[in-house]
C-alpha cells in the first residue's frame, strides 16, 4: 500500500533521504527490476554517499 511506504519513509530518521515512486505499475516485482533497468538513480546515490 502506498500509505505504508509513506509511513515507513516518514519514520526513517535520516536527513538526506528521497522517496522515489515507480509510476505506471502496482506490481511489487517491478520495483525489484527497476534498478537493473534504470540504475542511474542508485548510482547517483552511491556516488554521493560512498566516497
Amino acid at each position: 500500500m502506498p500509505s505504508d511506504v509513506e509511513t515507513i519513509y516518514d519514520n526513517i530518521s535520516a536527513i538526506d533521504k528521497k522517496l522515489f515512486w515507480i509510476e505506471g505499475t502496482t506490481q511489487r516485482l517491478d520495483g525489484y527490476n527497476y534498478l537493473g533497468e534504470h540504475p542511474e538513480l542508485m548510482l547517483e546515490w552511491f556516488k554521493a554517499h560512498l566516497n
